[in-house]
């Protein structure tokens, strides 16, 4: 998440119990929420 307002913060790695792949559902970095747009949505992301 990118909840700062100066600094944006990349490779940021969140915890899962449950091994899979993942898509986004919440982008913080989003410019609806004033971010910088960076989020490629169709974008998969697996647990390692």
């Amino acid at each position: 998440f990118n909840f700062h307002c100066n600094n944006s913060y990349f490779d940021y790695r969140i915890g899962c119990r449950k091994p899979g792949m993942y898509k986004v559902v919440l982008d913080s970095d989003a410019g609806l929420f004033g971010g910088f747009g960076r989020i490629h949505h169709a974008a998969e992301h697996f647990t390692t």
